[in-house]
């Protein structure tokens, strides 16, 4: 139980991941190896990246996504495990949605046509041009509005590329950075250790590392 347990379709490309966690984890295909996926096994378990959250778990209809309602169905699975033995759980990207629509909160299906912003995903004709693109992530400003565990810092910069987000915050969370267009970037359990972030901290530029390291340090210390 000294590991955390990343679960990912093969088909993903999760290799960043990999060698982000490398140290602290170990990766699990679903669906093919959710059999030796048990909380007890593990010190907690890392929910990643991949596709839109099917809107029915959140009692709406799909407007735009792309889906995989088989994945979505195991992940919740899992989470619930995890959560029943009060192990840790880490959510980057999707898997902060995932976490979010399990704890019974919702999700904003397309940010650009709901808000009307176009800074969390790159698009060629709309992303403001004062806006950082690296590798079609873009890179933009978060804001720490809360005490948390991983960060001190007031401000910084984070990578994206997502076009959905928290719409309402599942009751029993916390958010503890938003981002300049004032979406949730980052959230906590208010009683259990379960945290997630929206960006991407297995693959931000180097300059901005600082926080991938304080994120890994801190799941590696957890103990």
């Amino acid at each position: 139980m000294d590991k955390f347990v990343i679960v990912s379709p093969r088909s993903y490309p999760y290799e960043n991941y990999i060698r982000y966690l490398h140290d602290i984890a170990e990766i699990k295909f679903i669906p093919d190896e959710i059999g030796e996926i048990h909380p007890r096994k593990y010190k907690g378990l890392i929910l990643i990246g991949g596709e839109d959250v099917h809107p029915k778990f959140y009692n709406e209809e799909n407007l735009y996504s792309e889906i995989d309602e088989e994945r979505d169905i195991i992940e919740f699975e899992i989470l619930d495990k995890f959560v029943n033995y009060q192990r840790m759980v880490f959510g980057i990207c999707r898997g902060l949605q995932v976490i979010n629509v399990f704890f019974k909160g919702s999700l904003y299906q397309d940010i650009p046509k709901q808000l009307n912003s176009y800074i969390h995903k790159y698009y060629e004709d709309k992303t403001p041009k004062q806006v950082e693109v690296f590798n079609n992530d873009t890179y933009h400003k978060v804001k720490i509005i809360s005490e948390n565990p991983f960060f001190k810092e007031i401000e910084f910069i984070v990578n994206s590329r997502h076009h959905q987000a928290i719409k309402d915050l599942a009751k029993d969370f916390y958010a503890f950075a938003i981002s300049e267009d004032g979406i949730i970037e980052a959230i906590a359990h208010k009683k259990l250790l379960i945290f997630a972030v929206q960006w991407h901290p297995e693959r931000v530029k180097s300059e901005y590392n600082k926080i991938s390291k304080r994120i890994l340090q801190v799941l590696s210390t957890y103990d």
